[in-house]
C-alpha cells in the first residue's frame, strides 16, 4: 500500500503510458484516494485504451457497494471516454427494462444520464435522444433525461 500511494503521489494526476496497466489495476484498489488519483490520471490520458480499464472497475460486482459520490465520478469519468465500448456500456444499462424497478438498476442507470449529461459532448446528447420518451425507463428518469436534453 505504502509503495502504491508513493507513485500516485509521484504521477500526480499525470499519465504515464508506461503504468496504464497498473493505473487500471488501480481502479480497484481498496483506497479510495487511490482509485480517484488512478482514475484521473487515465481519465486525462486521451488514450483511447483507458476506457476498458474504467468500464472494467464500473461493471466490478463490488461498485456498487462504494459510495454515491465516488459511482458518480466513474461514471462522468466513464462517459467522457466516449468509444464504442463505453457507449454500448451505457446502452446496455438504459436499456434494462427493470420492470419491477430494482433501485440499483435504477439508481446505474441515473448515473449513466447523470455522467453522459455532464460530459454533453454530440455523441452523449444522441444516446440521451434515443433514450427519450422510451417506456421502460421510470419517470425520475425520464425527467433527467428531458432536463438534459433542454
Amino acid at each position: 500500500p505504502a509503495v502504491r500511494a508513493a507513485a500516485l503521489v509521484a504521477l500526480g494526476e499525470r499519465y504515464v503510458a508506461e503504468v496504464r496497466v497498473e493505473l487500471g489495476r488501480l481502479l480497484r484498489d481498496p483506497s479510495r484516494e487511490h482509485r480517484l488519483r488512478a482514475l484521473g490520471a487515465l481519465r486525462t490520458s486521451g488514450d483511447t485504451r483507458v476506457g476498458g480499464a474504467v468500464m472494467v472497475a464500473v461493471e466490478d460486482t463490488g461498485f456498487s457497494a462504494k459510495d454515491p459520490q465516488e459511482q458518480e465520478i466513474f461514471y462522468t469519468a466513464l462517459a467522457s471516454l466516449q468509444d464504442n465500448r463505453t457507449l454500448g456500456h451505457f446502452r446496455g444499462v438504459l436499456d434494462d427494462m427493470n420492470l419491477l424497478r430494482s433501485r440499483s438498476v435504477v439508481s446505474r442507470q441515473m448515473l449513466c444520464v447523470r455522467g453522459l449529461t455532464a460530459v454533453g459532448t454530440t455523441e452523449a446528447r444522441a444516446l440521451l435522444q434515443g433514450y427519450q420518451g422510451a417506456w421502460h425507463l421510470p419517470a425520475e428518469l425520464a425527467t433527467a433525461i428531458r432536463a438534459a436534453l433542454t
